[in-house]
């Protein structure tokens, strides 16, 4: 898979498999081939430290070069047995560089061939070491992307199981302020509609209360007496000093009772049904409580003092 390496060694090959002319070897153009398989291998080196940049265009130079010295057959696909090149066809090249008198450049090529192996096995295992990081640094970043991808499911899926969590319990909470809601709401009407009972209760006990007074007023003021004239026989002027220490005067008969007399302080608003009150005389002290009694059996005749007093 690698253009550089399968260049070199298609150089190789071509340098130990190329046809010659019959009987003769073209040791110059090995030559010159062994030695840009040679550089060749050295840029491969140095692009492989580097990053470098690519050197396929050379690569391309070489076999272009290498083909315009002598024809070449079609080259088969790179495999082990090129590693070390054939050592029949260099006997022979040997062979005939020495009876043509060319022993140093035969020991020259053997150098280069000694150089070739050794350059073309560290171009060979650099390509493998590289394929090899390659392939390792992509299971690495694999790995580190599928756990990144793991570990983002992770949280996501614990995001959302907060997040359903989180709205089961708002959903409890308001299904929980609804029933507070309802059962207040319960309650205060409840409450409304106690207090509006115990209002109307009210409402009527004071209306029958007033209905009551209303009615007992109207019947006092049946029972009070017309006031007689200040000439009147048998007239009795009473003078009542009331709690407040007002003085009320009213001149009655002497044939009137005891109870009109209350009557007719209730109607004057004296007198209520709350409290219970007594005409008393202070002078001697005497307490008029029998209302059936008349004025003149109760003694009260011409002018006379009494005092309303509260009972306790």
């Amino acid at each position: 898979d690698d253009p550089e390496l399968a260049a070199a060694i298609e150089a190789s090959y071509k340098t130990h498999a190329g046809p010659a002319p019959a009987g003769v070897i073209n040791v110059e153009d090995e030559d010159r081939d062994l030695a840009r398989a040679l550089e060749l291998s050295r840029m491969e080196a140095e692009q492989r430290n580097l990053g470098g940049e690519d050197v396929s265009g050379m690569t391309g130079g070489s076999s272009s070069a290498a083909g315009s010295s002598s024809p070449a057959p079609p080259v088969p696909p790179p495999s082990a047995s090129f590693l070390r090149p054939p050592t029949a066809p260099l006997d022979e090249v040997g062979s005939n560089a020495a009876v043509d008198g060319g022993s140093s450049r035969g020991s020259s090529r053997e150098g280069l061939e000694q150089e070739l192996d050794p350059q073309l096995a560290a171009v060979i295992e650099a390509s493998y070491a590289a394929q090899t990081e390659t392939a390792r640094a992509h299971e690495e970043e694999d790995m580190l992307r599928q756990a990144m991808e793991i570990s983002r499911q992770e949280e996501e899926r614990r995001q959302n199981q907060a997040l359903r969590e989180q709205q089961e319990a708002e959903l409890q909470e308001s299904i929980l302020m609804d029933q507070m809601r309802e059962q207040e709401e319960k309650r205060r009407r409840l409450e409304e509609e106690e207090l509006r009972k115990v209002s109307e209760a009210q409402q009527e006990q004071e209306e029958r209360r007033r209905l009551e007074s209303e009615n007992a007023k109207m019947q006092k003021m049946q029972n009070v007496p017309p006031e007689p004239e200040a000439d009147a026989p048998n007239r009795v002027d009473l003078q009542i000093r009331v709690p407040d220490g007002r003085r009320v005067r009213r001149r009655f008969l002497s044939s009137h009772t005891l109870g009109q007399v209350y009557d007719y302080l209730y109607v004057e608003g004296f007198l209520s049904d709350t409290e219970a009150f007594q005409l008393v005389s202070t002078m001697p002290r005497k307490e008029y409580k029998d209302r059936k009694e008349t004025l003149a059996d109760a003694g009260l005749q011409g002018q006379c003092a009494l005092m309303l007093e509260r009972i306790t």
